[in-house]
């Protein structure tokens, strides 16, 4: 399990709709967009298999992801678009437990992703409460 800590931006993100305690699947938040506008969550845990890019005003805070952080990261090399992946804009992601989740990193943003790997404290929130296993609820 990788910890992980990152904002995209710096910018105070516009919540509208704020998700606790719950298991996510990303397929569930993008039948009708590719992108997950607004939310907070806490305390989840949010299921791929899903790769997320993070957009404007975007966070992840004392949070745990499955898997090194060398294979969490998909370089996007010189593209400016791509199919596939999944955008969070004005997103806000506190204490949650990712499975299955990979990020599209532009090749200026890849030192960034690392150092927030390194930086994420260890003694942090250790996983969502949400039970493993338990039938994601939208």
């Amino acid at each position: 399990m990788t910890r992980i800590s990152i904002v995209v931006d710096h910018g105070t993100p516009n919540i509208r709709t704020t998700i606790r305690n719950r298991a996510i699947r990303i397929a569930d938040l993008t039948v009708v967009s590719d992108i997950i506008q607004g939310v907070r969550f806490e305390n989840c845990n949010i299921i791929g298999p899903a790769v997320l890019a993070l957009l404007h005003n975007t966070g992840l805070e004392d949070s745990s992801i499955e898997g090194p952080a060398e294979s969490l990261i998909w370089d996007l090399g010189d593209r400016v678009h791509v199919l596939g992946a999944v955008g969070l804009v004005d997103c806000h992601i506190i204490g949650c437990r990712l499975e299955r989740i990979g990020f599209a990193v532009p090749p200026q943003n890849r030192a960034m992703f690392i150092e927030g790997f390194k930086l994420a404290p260890e003694g942090a929130i250790p996983h969502a409460q949400t039970p493993r296993g338990q039938s994601p609820k939208a």
